[in-house]
């Protein structure tokens, strides 16, 4: 990799990026204003909820008897704490809403930078160039989004951790951000790449990964198996209590990477030049077919 080339790629990007002004202001006011809808909606009481990414073997004590009330295998059995349900609430709507929101920001990248993105293919940039330019992008805006959302928490609920709750946010931002990349990647339309986003980052971080919800879900593999799991424990074990999150961190960098590597098989298969057969080689770049150099699948002709 040239650095000089990516840096190009970088500050393009960055540049398509800071042309939409009205989004990034609503990237900061977002967060806050679904925050503060919660703060005031939310019910007053103490809740028992369940961490599920901590074992019985790494608990400070046993489980109540009384929760939960029906049979759970002992290989299932998880951290059971009593906190706040205004808190509660309050860490899974701002997980979802980075989650969300950094996946429609990589969405966008790879959507409406198609234009940009077959010119430089064309002068000659790799689409593993231009994709790193979109990862590091994208990776900017999730940590100004997790440290506004962040610093809300610590205003209003404080944390045992608190770099380790900013952690959760980050890795839930970065989960979510391939995901974006991966759907900006292999759809064409931007709204069927949003309802993509919008419809998995609310089914899962915002409803299936609620301790309150999960306590008594039968399917629990399949809820682990969602992107927010991992990240969404993160910020739960650092809001509330101190337990190891090692594992969990690592196996969300993993499971952001892999979505990654599935973006970027997408994203070079789209954006591979050929030649066209009709035309006649040529050193300059005359003869190649630009529609085939389009990631995303846009379709656009050259002249």
């Amino acid at each position: 990799m040239k650095p000089r080339r990516l840096a190009i790629a970088l500050v393009m990007t960055l540049r398509q990026l800071l042309r939409n002004r009205v989004a990034l202001v609503l990237l900061v006011v977002v967060p806050i204003a679904f925050q503060a809808v919660t703060l005031e909606t939310a019910p007053r009481r103490d809740v028992i909820v369940e961490l599920a990414s901590v074992p019985e073997a790494e608990m400070a004590m046993a489980p109540p008897t009384y929760f939960p009330k029906r049979h759970v295998r002992p290989e299932d059995r998880r951290a059971v704490v009593e906190e706040p349900a205004r808190s509660v609430t309050l860490i899974f709507v701002t997980v979802a809403t980075v989650g969300m929101l950094a996946a429609y920001v990589a969405l966008t990248l790879m959507q409406r930078n198609a234009s940009s993105t077959l010119r430089l293919v064309l002068c000659g940039y790799r689409p593993w160039e231009l994709l790193a330019a979109n990862v590091v992008a994208f990776l900017c805006v999730v940590v100004a989004l997790s440290g506004v959302a962040a610093g809300f928490l610590l205003h209003v609920i404080g944390g045992v951790r608190p770099a380790v709750m900013l952690l959760g946010l980050l890795l839930a931002g970065w989960v979510y951000g391939c995901y974006g990349l991966l759907v900006g990647a292999a759809l064409r339309t931007e709204l069927a790449g949003l309802l993509c986003v919008v419809l998995l980052s609310s089914l899962d971080v915002m409803w299936l990964q609620n301790p309150m919800d999960y306590a008594e879900a039968g399917a629990r593999l399949l809820i682990r198996s969602l992107p927010g799991h991992l990240p969404s424990q993160v910020s739960l074990v650092g809001a509330f209590e101190d337990y190891e999150f090692g594992r969990q961190a690592l196996g969300a960098l993993a499971y952001g990477g892999a979505l990654l590597a599935m973006a970027a098989v997408v994203f070079a298969w789209k954006g591979r030049v050929r030649r066209d057969p009709s035309a006649p080689p040529s050193p300059r770049g005359e003869g190649l077919n630009p529609r085939s150099a389009l990631p995303g699948g846009v379709d656009q002709r050259g002249p």
